[in-house]
């Protein structure tokens, strides 16, 4: 999976906050590998991997940790592309985040949005990929952020979250995020993403309309029916994700949600390249690496997260990935 990749709309907005924050653009970009072409005018798809890079490259130039909260943040409507339409079309804030789950390929191969209730709220959950490289909280730090001021700019008024949550780490000045993100902001949590009042996401949309919203998910859909050939193997990859705590998940049950056969599972993953197994294992593999980073986690809670039924078989999963055991995976990453 590491041929996966963000839109160029995603990366013009990120390089976007880098100009706005003063920061020499063009000369990240050639350090970070991406073409000499990229620029917040232009942008380019890029890797998970380049992705991370340019963003760990950001915080070195500007000594800044927070640099992905740091710039000039309005709404980008553009970075959403087609998908931001049908987003500002839909009825309430709840159904653009529908959307957002259901088109979040045409903006990014590399994220997965999940949304689930919990009480009088709803739980936004976010998980992102990279290839080699562990998946910083810069990228999760820009994505809440941007998609919270784009919400707010649909709504034409002041949104808060009743929390904004981060895996990793708190940071020297918490203070500079609950200014920003207008909310309470809890580091060392389970998850990344915020937590909305079910009454907020069930606003009414100024931009709301039935005809433009048939129309943009019709146009969305026949888009993302003719993108790429990595079709199911994206699919399957955000099922496995989202059922990983409950245990790890079998083809099975996989190819039953998806109204087919284990055989034609089998068989479309291998026109794809890929199988059911190689993508558990992938996918367990880089989210290890994001979670044993953050400290607050322990290693029991991240056999947890990752599916595993104790911790012995997450113990030997890890020696197979890296040839070493979870906890000096941990120094080495800290290192």
């Amino acid at each position: 999976m590491t041929d996966l990749t963000c839109s160029p709309a995603w990366v013009r907005g990120v390089l976007e906050t880098l100009v706005a924050a003063g920061l020499d653009a063009p000369a990240l970009c050639q350090q970070a590998g991406l073409p000499s072409t990229c620029s917040a005018q232009e942008g380019v798809g890029c890797s998970g991997d380049q992705l991370t890079l340019l963003w760990e490259l950001a915080e070195a130039q500007s000594q800044d940790p927070a640099i992905a909260i740091s710039g000039q943040q309005t709404a980008k409507p553009a970075i959403f592309g087609i998908v931001g339409y049908a987003m500002m079309a839909s009825p309430d804030l709840l159904g653009a985040l529908e959307r957002l789950i259901r088109f979040v390929r045409m903006i990014s191969e590399l994220a997965i949005i999940d949304v689930t209730p919990q009480g009088d709220c709803y739980r936004l959950r976010l998980e992102l990929f990279a290839g080699q490289r562990p998946v910083g909280k810069h990228r999760f730090e820009f994505d809440c952020l941007t998609l919270l001021t784009f919400f707010r700019w649909v709504v034409g008024g002041k949104l808060s979250p009743k929390a904004v949550e981060f895996i990793h780490e708190a940071p020297l000045n918490p203070q500079a995020y609950v200014d920003t993100f207008g909310c309470p902001v809890n580091f060392g949590s389970t998850f990344n993403g915020m937590v909305f009042k079910k009454d907020d996401l069930r606003m009414p949309l100024p931009t709301s309309n039935t005809l433009l919203l048939d129309i943009h998910d019709r146009f969305a859909e026949q888009e993302l029916a003719h993108r790429g050939n990595k079709h199911m193997t994206i699919k399957v990859r955000d099922m496995i994700v989202q059922n990983l705590p409950d245990g790890e998940p079998k083809r099975e049950a996989i190819a039953s949600a998806l109204c087919m056969t284990e055989r034609t599972l089998s068989r479309r993953l291998q026109n794809e390249g890929t199988s059911f197994q190689d993508l558990l294992n992938d996918t367990r593999r880089k989210l290890a690496l994001q979670y044993l980073r953050q400290p607050s986690l322990t290693l029991a809670e991240v056999a947890y997260l990752l599916g595993f039924s104790d911790q012995s078989t997450f113990f030997r999963a890890c020696k197979r990935w890296f040839d070493v055991p979870p906890g000096q995976l941990r120094e080495r990453i800290s290192r």
